[in-house]
């Protein structure tokens, strides 16, 4: 299996599709149904029921060692949450090397960020109030490479050129941080020095904290193709050489959701499962099917990572908001601070995506952050059309 494939595959029929754009748009030509397969054949192959022994700290040690040795440049895309803070530790504190720590923020946003707005539009202030001082308190290594990536740039640059345009079908995520992180795998100069030289290029991102859900008097665990999508972008450039160079040398890494170690996952689930047998209210709070994100994650932090990594909330964070598509508020940087041609730009981008899909492919969250200025970029038509429909793997028996 690629590497792409390990990020999950979209099934119509007996036709598989790395890309869920495409997937969506060879069903809606098709008046076809899509699937979505995660692993099947690995995380099948285990009984979800029986106890891992080894621990999580273990596990997360064993994982950050087998993305080190596999490849010759390890990038860590770190936001300022606990699930990547958890993986810089797996790394520095088990004398591991990190190439690299990027951070990804829109840079006008600087401007009016604060540490007293913890709403969602001011999440990438998580940045500069919870990650930079994280790294400043436990990064020794001086040659790791920190580096923040205007994510403005990133865009404008990426859709200013025409043959990089051409890329919009192979976008699954319809917000401008999923195309703004695409977009720098082709634009940043880092990065293509890089892939130049040879070099074997990781980006290792934190998916996604285990929820499970309790029916039919059993606990059940799925992979949720939410956390996944806004990293379903195969590279492809125009020229076949560039695209064998990209598909060669950039790489994407679950570091917890991976064929590669199943046992991680497996062992989280089985702590959370482990949590609501011991106690019910954390049953209630983390298989109820009224049970809030927050509600979710606060308690199964505090078991799946050690103290020092959850230290990293205490310095700043926000709320969080569910996927809205182009228009949830801590996307709306991009019309509210870039050009109106690249803003122009974008919305054709999204329009097209639109029109190659069914509507039944679209669902709408998100539509209380509409503000004046997205009525006058978008249709109310296109409004409607904001975020692709999510799918679930199939079930696992805890």
């Amino acid at each position: 299996m690629s590497n792409y494939g390990k990020h999950g595959l979209y099934c119509v029929d007996d036709i598989q599709f790395i890309n869920k754009a495409e997937a969506l748009a060879f069903a809606s030509l098709n008046k076809k149904q899509v699937t979505w397969k995660f692993n099947d054949d690995v995380f099948s192959s285990f009984d979800w029921t029986v106890p891992i022994e080894t621990s999580l700290t273990e596990l997360y040690k064993q994982r950050a060692q087998q993305i080190r040795d596999q490849y010759d440049y390890v990038s860590l895309l770190f936001g300022g949450g606990v699930d990547a803070a958890n993986i810089l530790h797996a790394f520095i504190d088990n004398d591991i090397v990190l190439d690299e720590i990027v951070m990804f923020k829109p840079f006008s946003q600087s401007k009016t960020a604060n540490n007293i707005d913890q709403s969602p539009k001011n999440l990438y202030s998580e940045i500069e109030f919870a990650a930079i001082p994280h790294l400043k308190k436990y990064l020794k290594n001086n040659n790791t490479l920190v580096r923040l990536i205007d994510m403005e740039e990133c865009i404008s640059k990426f859709l200013s050129y025409d043959r990089l345009l051409l890329q919009f079908h192979k976008f699954s995520c319809l917000s401008p941080e999923s195309v703004a992180h695409a977009a720098a795998c082709y634009v940043d100069e880092h990065w293509r020095n890089l892939f130049e030289s040879g070099k074997n290029v990781v980006h290792v991102q934190g998916i996604d904290k285990p929820s499970i859900q309790f029916k039919d008097s059993k606990y059940v665990f799925h992979f949720d193709e939410v956390a996944t999508v806004a990293n379903q972008f195969e590279p492809f450039s125009i020229t076949d050489a560039e695209s064998d160079m990209l598909k060669k040398h950039l790489h994407h890494e679950y570091f917890y959701w991976t064929p590669d170690l199943p046992q991680l996952v497996i062992k989280q689930c089985q702590v959370v499962k482990q949590l609501c047998l011991d106690n019910v209210l954390f049953k209630l709070l983390l298989s109820g099917p009224q049970a809030t994100m927050d509600n979710r994650i606060i308690p199964i932090i505090h078991h799946i990572y050690p103290a020092h990594v959850n230290s990293i909330r205490n310095l700043f964070h926000t709320g969080k908001q569910d996927p809205g598509g182009i228009i949830s508020s801590h996307h709306q940087w991009i019309y509210e601070c870039t050009s109106s041609n690249i803003v122009g730009k974008f919305k054709d981008v999204i329009i097209n995506l639109q029109n190659s899909v069914d509507s039944r492919f679209f669902i709408s969250p998100g539509r209380y952050y509409m503000n004046d200025l997205m009525k006058t970029i978008y249709t109310q038509s296109e409004l409607e059309k904001t975020q692709f429909i999510f799918f679930k793997s199939k079930p696992y028996i805890l």
